[in-house]
């Protein structure tokens, strides 16, 4: 990620008014402009793309953000996807995009109802955890 936008992303991360203003839909660009900071929209892409990719992961409301705005301490039902993936990466969000709107019935039903008792054990037995992501990964990917 370029310079312009880790400075942006913080300049957000640290004031309330620029992250009222991101919830309500502002143009990232236009904001960031109005702001001082000069980026274009593929260079913004490019540099959520990095962060997806990195290990750095997304700040909290970032995160708020990307779940839209409705995060609660159950994670909205994705226990096993931030057990697998953590908190702070935003793949357990693509995989909850997956499971509450690909996935079949038989398995969110499943899932919700069985995940939270899973993502215990399951952190408890991290072996298994390398065989899951792939599985989450390949479904993100469909």
């Amino acid at each position: 990620m370029n310079e312009t936008l880790t400075n942006f992303r913080n300049a957000v991360s640290e004031s309330t008014d620029l992250q009222e203003k991101v919830k309500a839909g502002a143009d990232l660009v236009a904001l960031g402009k109005e702001n001082g900071y000069e980026f274009t929209l593929e260079e913004l892409e490019s540099g959520w793309k990095q962060l997806q990719e990195s290990e750095e992961g997304l700040t909290e409301f970032e995160l708020d953000v990307v779940a839209g705005g409705h995060r609660s301490n159950d994670g909205n039902c994705c226990w096993v996807a931030r057990e697998v993936y953590g908190e702070a990466n935003p793949q357990w969000l693509l995989f909850r995009r997956w499971l509450l709107g690909d996935s079949p019935n038989w398995f969110r039903n499943l899932y919700i109802s069985r995940g939270k008792a899973f993502s215990n054990w399951l952190s408890k037995n991290a072996w298994l955890k390398p065989m899951i992501r792939r599985w989450m990964d390949g479904r993100i990917r469909s």
